[in-house]
């Protein structure tokens, strides 16, 4: 809601009305009853307060009555009390005596030896105060007058009393100035003497409230009659307080002052000796001025306005409560503490006030907001571009949007209209009898989506019951969207899902192939390693070769399975160069021809020249051959084998039907066969590791799969066509690569060269490790073994003869390949280092070794490679001698 200078003028006026009659309320007496109420329950609250020990109470009870005759007293008696009292501090007799007697003189005497007597005067009627008798006029006098409230609870005392010109003090403050010896102590005065003529009737002044200190009782008391019988010795009476007071049952009703809760059964004397104590530990409670409560509490409200308008609703009532307790509070603390009173009604009704003024504006804002979310949902409902419908009872049309004449055609709308009728028959109340038979469905939103057949588009319809507060159906709301674009996403979406299944799921394989390769790895090397050392050492003729043979071919048939595990995973270190397609392809003709037998004919369409690619010459080798044998296995009776290659440019409509592929030139290797045919299930399952239709021991499964994981380590594509009966096609793509073509060298040295260098091996496999000591020590070489990097750097410290080359793996417990390499060229710049390792391309990478750039060798470690390598790592730039290390 916009805020208006109307609306802020209109509201400072309530704020100002409102506080003026509550205020002008306060002032006119309208709460002093509820505060009067507050007050004795602060008062309960705090309990009693210690008194003053002095203070003694001598009664006059019945049994002062039954021993010295009945009421009133003769004051001879009076005078014998104060002959005992010799020793008391003051004695205040709080007895009437107005009346002359024949034992005034009696009495007068024994005052004077007492010398410290206070007696009453008293109010005989509007605007006249009562003496004591003229014979009596030598003792010091007060005034009794104890104010009572509008509930007729006695809580305050005026100290003093002017009548015209006359002054009176009151009883308990003439006893103070007696004991202290000090004037007493006012609170307020007048601002100027009154004349004689000025006020005639009677001004009260010096008003406190009385502090009282425990129940009745609170004092301690003894009868009158004891004392006047001698039953205290005058010693009990020294440095006391003692005042004197009727509390004789059928006589005090006219004497005593009314007192509420647990003081309604307390005396006029008990009340004089509250009074007294509170003017001797000055705890009389003070009222504060009404200008200062009337400041605070407008303040404290203004504030309470603010927050109340600045949180939210049910945080306002709860900050509305906690401000009335919270004021409680300090008003209680202030009594009991401080003797000050706070009069809290004034701040409770402000604070209350302003609370309501709070609930009015939100009550009000919210109208407006309501009014403006009303015309804002007329704006949304015609601008969304959904179609909405809102039907009655009898399922006709009462609302419809903008969108819904521009969208739908009359087939749509009468479709609409069956549906409301169908929700109408399932809201209609059943009997109790039939519930458990009501459509759970239908008080849920039912969709459909349904195609219509005058526009070829596709609709999705949700259809929601309205329903009153008793769940009784009213009508309908109709939501009709045109989802025929969303409907052609989802069948791309659906297509796009299923070629992402696939690569993941060739993926998750790829990453266990691996890591299975990697063992295998380490377990071959031994393998190969110990059985082609033992053929270089058996005699020709020595008949434990053709055993050792088989072992090693066995090594050598694990060896090309953990190559496909490696190809299929697509983490195989491959030795990439620039290759010309069409070559690699002729020179594998001849071998494919003894390969696949006499029954198949091979077709080669290679006689236009094709681009150069980058890829490992071997593994294209091992992706021909595995097509065409997959190719002959499917051509049983038969048939012809046709392999072809060409430039072909892939652009972006075939790269959007195939996630992998980005558009551009490439060079298509297409093998065709005019085999038996795949089914759409075969076909879908053809790249899965291990997947075969060949019955069992006829394949391992890995063929294809193996294919797969080369092509894809190349940045390659496979696209495969097959019917049944008809022979399939596969078509692989591989980016072109503007470099040229370098010659391949093909014939691999079977020798074994040697040397005399040193050599140190950082290897935490002790099989390996053995295995390599084996190879190179017979050689010629000087071989340092260590089980890892911390070792390896404590032997080319103590070696101290030179050290050529440093044949460390890549990945071992503790310090890696990569961190021993780092260290050892730091140390000492020329020597060499020659990397190797059984783990995937990935994992190498994540350990920081670049396969371009560095001397490496794979694992599994056959003799005479690795005698070749080394030899070439060492030879590599050569101009000196052997550095030194150690």
């Amino acid at each position: 809601m916009k805020v208006t200078r109307t609306h802020v003028r209109g509201y400072i006026l309530l704020i100002f009305l409102g506080l003026i009659v509550i205020f002008s309320s306060e002032y006119l007496g309208f709460f002093e009853g509820m505060n009067k109420h507050v007050y004795d329950l602060s008062f309960r609250l705090r309990g009693p307060l210690d008194h003053d020990e002095r203070i003694l109470l001598v009664v006059i009870d019945e049994r002062t009555l039954n021993r010295l005759g009945r009421w009133p007293l003769r004051r001879i008696h009076y005078a014998r009390f104060l002959d005992r009292l010799r020793m008391a501090n003051v004695v205040g007799l709080d007895i009437i005596m107005a009346e002359p007697s024949e034992d005034d003189a009696a009495l007068a005497a024994a005052m004077e030896r007492q010398g410290r007597v206070v007696l009453p005067a008293y109010i005989k009627r509007p605007f006249q105060i009562t003496h004591p008798t003229s014979l009596l006029s030598a003792a010091a006098v007060g005034h009794i007058h104890l104010e009572e409230d509008i509930d007729g609870v006695v809580r305050n005392v005026f100290h003093t009393l002017y009548t015209g010109t006359s002054k009176l003090p009151s009883f308990t403050s003439v006893i103070y100035e007696k004991i202290t010896g000090e004037p007493f102590p006012k609170e307020n005065r007048l601002r100027g003497r009154p004349g004689p003529k000025a006020y005639t009737g009677i001004m009260q002044m010096d008003q406190r409230k009385i502090n009282y200190y425990g129940t009745p009782g609170t004092f301690p008391s003894i009868s009158f009659a004891d004392i006047v019988e001698n039953r205290y010795s005058t010693n009990f009476f020294k440095d006391k307080i003692v005042l004197v007071g009727v509390s004789a049952i059928g006589i005090e009703g006219g004497i005593l002052t009314p007192f509420t809760q647990q003081r309604d059964r307390m005396t006029g004397i008990e009340c004089h000796a509250h009074i007294l104590n509170n003017l001797l530990d000055e705890n009389s409670i003070v009222d504060v001025p009404d200008t200062i409560r009337w400041i605070i509490s407008a303040i404290l409200a203004l504030v309470g306005l603010v927050l109340f308008l600045r949180v939210r609703e049910k945080l306002a009532t709860l900050l509305w409560f906690l401000s009335i307790c919270a004021a409680s509070a300090a008003v209680f603390f202030l009594l009991a503490l401080f003797n000050r009173w706070f009069s809290p009604l004034l701040l409770y009704t402000s604070l209350s006030f302003m609370f309501v003024v709070a609930y009015i504006f939100r009550l009000e804002q919210t109208g407006s907001q309501l009014q403006e979310a009303k015309d804002e949902w007329e704006d949304s409902f015609h601008t969304i571009n959904d179609a909405i419908i809102l039907m009655d009872f009898d399922c006709k049309i009462i609302r419809t949007n903008e969108a819904t004449g521009k969208m739908l055609s009359p087939f749509v709308l009468g479709m609409i209209e069956r549906r409301c009728d169908f929700l109408k028959q399932g809201q209609h109340p059943l009997s109790s009898a039939d519930e458990k038979n009501r459509p759970s469905a239908l008080s849920d939103p039912a969709m459909e989506e349904h195609l219509d057949p005058d526009t070829g588009r596709y609709y999705e319809i949700k259809s929601l019951p309205r329903l009153d507060r008793k769940k009784r159906f009213t009508g309908c709301v109709h939501v009709v969207r045109d989802i025929t674009k969303r409907k052609e996403e989802e069948e791309e979406k659906e297509r796009l899902q299923f070629q992402l299944l696939q690569v993941q799921k060739m993926q998750s394989v790829g990453r266990l192939a691996g890591g299975v390769a990697h063992d295998f790895n380490n377990i071959l090397t031994a393998i190969l390693g110990y059985s082609e050392l033992i053929l270089l050492r058996l005699p020709e003729k020595d008949p434990l070769r053709d055993y050792v043979k088989i072992i090693h071919e066995a090594g050598e048939k694990a060896t090309a399975l953990t190559r496909q595990l490696l190809a299929f995973s697509r983490k195989q270190v491959m030795e990439m160069q620039v290759v010309n397609l069409k070559g690699i392809v002729e020179g594998m003709v001849k071998i494919l021809g003894r390969l696949i037998g006499e029954d198949v004919r091979i077709e080669l369409r290679t006689a236009t020249p094709v681009r150069n690619i980058l890829a490992d010459p071997v593994h294209m080798e091992q992706v021909l051959m595995n097509l065409a044998v997959n190719a002959r296995d499917a051509m049983p009776q038969g048939g012809t084998l046709l392999i072809e290659t060409a430039d072909v440019e892939l652009d972006e409509i075939y790269a959007r039907h195939n996630e992998e592929v980005t558009p551009g030139s490439y060079v298509m290797l297409s093998v065709t066969d005019t085999g038996v045919g795949m089914s759409p299930e075969v076909k879908q399952r053809i790249f899965d590791p291990f997947f075969t239709t060949k019955a069992v021991g006829e394949g391992t499964g890995l063929g294809l799969s193996t294919v797969y994981g080369i092509i894809r380590q190349m940045s390659g594509h496979i696209y495969v066509y097959s019917e049944e009966g008809r022979g399939s096609v596969f078509k692989i793509y591989l980016p072109v690569c503007p470099e040229d073509a370098g010659e391949q060298i093909l014939v691999e040295s079977l020798t074994m060269p040697g040397g005399t260098e040193t050599i140190l091996i950082a290897e935490d496999d002790g099989a390996i490790r053995k295995l390599i000591a084996d190879i190179l020590e017979p050689l010629g070489y000087r071989v340092l073994v260590a089980a890892s990097g911390e070792e390896a750097l404590k032997r080319a410290e103590t070696f101290h003869t030179g050290i050529d080359l440093l044949l460390t793996d890549v990945v071992m417990a503790g310090m890696s390949g990569k961190q021993l390499a780092q260290i050892f060229l730091a140390r000492y710049p020329r020597i060499k280092v020659l990397f190797m390792s059984g783990y995937t391309e990935e994992i190498i990478a994540q350990r920081g070794i670049e396969q371009k750039g560095i001397a490496f060798i794979q694992k599994p470690l056959i003799p005479n490679k690795l005698a070749q390598k080394i030899r070439e790592v060492l030879d590599e730039g050569r101009t000196t001698g052997p550095s030194q290390a150690g």
